[in-house]
């Protein structure tokens, strides 16, 4: 800021020098101005001719340069972020399936496989995501840290559902809410990555958002004291009501006969 305030100062210096020369020798000060102006025009011209060159040009080259050199490791990022997303939808739709499904593979430690699969994902992203960190440029970055930050907050919500199936009591009730925008959000960033580089997904995986939605709808309609936000009847009686965070808590509609709330998160 100085050196250009310092700049300003002489360039006004100068012009106030010139025009008091021009007052005082007129005709000198013009034959002067013509000279200056007839070597100073191709100075100009080189100069600009410089800065297009060497500014514009030099720093592309070395942009695509950059660009090339990373390119591997912004494959990478990009590709394990779109499967972990993938994994997300499908581990919503399997962990919560009921249609079709044989009696042994109900079992609640059958359907954290595929969470767990889920999660081990979202490990080997993050993991890609530091490791090319330097390299992951100014679109790929925000995008790739929004992806991961959210992909954890499904995580915790997928678990509370499988609790609440074993938490199936005639004394307590789990009220639920399907993170249906949440899962929309992940699942637009997954294409967003995805498209980047192409990345191509197995045809057996399911990476529909609204499958994830409809096997979770469908699970807590086939299971008994699970009740979704706003659907909590009034004048239950149930010694214990759970709920996932404080932030439900300010919601609950409903449920006069409760007699105690706990909070999921603080478990």
């Amino acid at each position: 800021m100085k050196a250009a305030l310092g700049l300003v100062v002489v360039l006004l210096l100068f012009v106030a020098f010139f025009l008091l020369i021009s007052l005082e020798y007129p005709s000198a000060s013009h034959a002067a101005l013509v000279t200056f102006w007839d070597e100073m025009k191709w100075n100009l011209l080189t100069l600009v001719i410089d800065v297009f060159v060497v500014v514009i040009g030099v720093s592309y080259i070395l942009e695509v340069r950059d660009d090339k050199k990373w390119e591997p490791a912004r494959r990478l990022v990009s590709e394990n972020g779109t499967l972990a997303i993938a994994w997300m939808t499908h581990a919503g739709y399997h962990c919560f399936k009921t249609e079709g499904v044989s009696p042994e593979h109900q079992h609640t430690q059958m359907r954290l496989i595929f969470l767990k699969k889920f999660i081990a994902h979202i490990q080997r992203f993050e993991e890609s995501i530091h490791l090319c960190n330097a390299g992951l440029g100014k679109d790929l970055m925000p995008l790739a840290t929004e992806a991961v930050w959210k992909m954890k907050q499904v995580v915790p919500i997928f678990n509370y559902l499988l609790f609440a199936k074993d938490t199936q009591s005639a004394n307590e009730a789990v009220l639920y809410e399907v993170p249906k925008l949440l899962i929309s959000e992940v699942c637009e960033l997954g294409s967003r990555l995805g498209q980047l580089f192409d990345t191509k997904l197995e045809s057996w995986m399911v990476v529909d958002s609204e499958q994830a939605v409809d096997s979770m709808l469908d699970f807590i309609a086939r299971h008994h004291h699970i009740y979704q936000q706003g659907e909590l009847p009034r004048g239950v009686k149930y010694n214990l009501l759970h709920v996932y965070d404080a932030n439900m808590l300010r919601t609950v509609v409903g449920g006069d006969g409760i007699s105690q709330v706990k909070l999921f998160t603080e478990n």
